[in-house]
């Protein structure tokens, strides 16, 4: 259907949907993403009709995954939601476009696509009802104190249901993986970046004119570890860095599957992390560390 149209180009209704909120998470830095998998052909950039608002980290996400996988991954038709948004721009050319896309749909082949109709109709609704709607009120980020390794454990997960309140599993990093690391990476919250830059899994950044902390003794250092507000927003950050990273991409592309499957395995999906450190027994450091884990939980039980 879609490969028979040719690409329409519209600066006004670009800048149509890059007004509109991210359709992942509301934000307001937002760019007009272009639906790859619409059938423009090869080496062609898809028409207008076919994008999205996108933050830029989901927009960027979008580019570094296969793309079904990853509206899939957020449960988002965007076909719908793209055609949903040309029918509400202010580029009457696009109207025309997408009458032309129904006109292709002949009487024989209605009733296969009547249902997709329906669900561009239910869009079209749910995306006027959003615009006046009122901001939904966040809950709480948790306090995240501690005295020892059991007590940052119990602030650890209490952070990690703050930040999976708005998700799906298909986004949510495995939780004895997210442990694992702190654990590893932090030393249960004593190392020097968690308590002078509540940076519990050793996130770097390279760019130095954000808030950083120099390895000690390295003062010269063209790189450094990324301060936090607080201890929550370094696990959101490290889950974002999971979900987005090129270097994670086998992360990702192997979650997808064993959550497909129903064969959540962590101790196999976490060997896929290889690029996390450059120590090149990380994995098996992580393993021991999520094996040891599950024995004291086994332990307070008993």
């Amino acid at each position: 259907m879609y490969q028979s149209i040719n690409p329409t180009r519209s600066r006004k209704h670009l800048m149509f949907v890059a007004s509109q909120p991210c359709l992942i998470c509301r934000r307001e830095d937002v760019q007009a993403a272009h639906i790859r998998f619409s059938g423009a052909g090869m080496g062609i950039k898809p028409c207008d009709i076919f994008t999205t608002p996108l933050c830029l980290e989901h927009h960027r996400e979008q580019h570094t995954m296969n793309e079904k996988m990853f509206w899939q991954l957020y449960q988002i038709n965007p076909i719908a939601r793209a055609m949903a948004f040309a029918l509400e721009s202010p580029d009457k050319k696009l109207e025309k476009k997408f009458m032309n896309i129904l006109k292709m749909i002949n009487l024989e082949s209605f009733l296969k696509y009547k249902l997709w109709i329906l669900v561009i109709f239910l869009v079209i609704i749910q995306t006027s009802l959003n615009k006046y709607m009122d901001k939904k009120i966040e809950a709480r980020q948790p306090d995240f104190v501690y005295n020892n390794s059991k007590e940052f454990i119990e602030s650890l997960n209490e952070c990690i249901s703050w930040q999976e309140r708005n998700t799906t599993i298909w986004q949510n990093v495995p939780r004895e993986i997210i442990v694992a690391q702190a654990v590893l990476e932090s030393a249960y919250g004593t190392s020097r970046f968690a308590k002078e830059g509540n940076n519990l899994f050793g996130v770097m950044t390279f760019n130095l004119n954000e808030p950083h902390l120099k390895p000690k003794g390295n003062k010269n250092s063209k790189f450094g570890a990324k301060i936090y507000q607080n201890k929550c927003e370094s696990v959101k950050d490290y889950i974002v860095v999971l979900n987005t990273g090129t270097a994670f991409q086998e992360f990702r592309e192997l979650r997808f599957q064993m959550l497909k499957n129903n064969d959540l395995d962590v101790l196999v999906l976490v060997k896929t992390l290889t690029r996390y450190a450059t120590n090149p027994n990380y994995t098996k450091l992580l393993i021991k560390t999520i094996k040891s884990l599950r024995n004291e939980r086994i332990s307070d039980t008993n």
